[in-house]
């Protein structure tokens, strides 16, 4: 814990602290100031989080969610949903939107299938918050359903 401390004391803040408890269970606490760094290691310590810890920037902005279709490498983004009263964007923010999303599907070397990802777009221009591969079992080891029904992997290999 005091690894991830000293690496959050070094982020400029705010920043979101992420660590599995016992159960494998993901706890995720933004710390915005010192006082609040102090209080996620104590709520670390009593609680038993353990390492690893994930250390990163807190986003902000408005959420959307992009819709992908991949076909052999090609990325069409098939929708951009606004999300909590998020205003409709700009032709030119939608542009910088598809251009994050088809970024990490080129980046993770993405070939086929579909994917929801969630982005903020704020001050800083668009940022990925998560992204899913729909039909994606919750098992880390597991194939997708249609990699299990069809025998073939979809996305990246796994």
């Amino acid at each position: 814990m005091a690894e991830a401390r000293a690496l959050a004391e070094d982020f400029p803040l705010p920043v979101v602290i992420k660590s599995a408890d016992e159960s494998g269970c993901w706890w995720t606490v933004p710390v915005h100031d010192r006082p609040g760094l102090d209080r996620w290691a104590e709520q670390a310590l009593s609680a038993r989080h353990r390492a690893p810890y994930l250390v990163e920037e807190l986003l902000t902005g408005s959420k959307f969610h992009v819709e992908t279709i991949t076909v052999d490498g090609m990325h069409l983004v098939a929708g951009i949903t606004p999300e909590g009263g998020a205003s409709p964007l700009a032709e030119a923010e939608r542009a910088g939107v598809r251009a994050t999303v088809r970024a990490l599907l080129d980046l993770v070397g993405y070939e086929c299938g579909t994917t929801r990802t969630d982005v903020l777009v704020g001050a800083r221009g668009s940022r990925i918050a998560a992204a899913v591969e729909p039909g994606r079992d919750r098992r880390r080891d597991g194939p997708s359903r249609a990699a299990a029904a069809t025998g073939s992997e979809r996305g990246t290999d796994r």
